[in-house]
């Protein structure tokens, strides 16, 4: 069995930034939820001015509340029609009360001090 990926941290608009590109790659996006559906498990949820599709069926867990924030952890699909990056989530974690904003500086931070030593192989980009 092949190890699980652990995924690339980046926000929804650097997703759609990189589009196809991250096909099958591994991600953990950090979003409030717009909507849910529990029949079918599809999440809306936004970061930044951006909104993205996670696919929740293959997470199990509590139900995913609207207007909480969460950490996904999946892999990007890109196959549908429009070619819009949906997240097929594995792991969901509810972060409401999370400091976005520490939390968004925290994430530049590490991508600085990973690029000064040589650290990541990864380009995200900087917001």
């Amino acid at each position: 069995m092949a190890p699980v990926e652990s995924g690339e941290i980046l926000f929804i608009d650097e997703v759609h930034e990189k589009g196809t590109a991250l096909h099958g790659r591994a991600v953990r996006v950090l979003g409030t939820v717009v909507s849910f559906d529990a029949v079918t498990g599809l999440v809306s949820m936004k970061h930044r001015g951006r909104e993205m599709t996670v696919d929740t069926s293959r997470s199990a867990g509590a139900p995913v509340l609207p207007d909480n924030v969460y950490h996904f952890i999946g892999e990007i699909d890109c196959a549908s029609s429009s070619n819009a990056p949906v997240l097929r989530a594995r792991v969901s974690c509810n972060v409401t009360g999370l400091d976005t904003q520490l939390y968004e500086h925290s994430v530049e931070e590490r991508r600085k001090f990973e690029r000064e030593f040589g650290l990541t192989t990864t380009n995200t980009g900087t917001h």
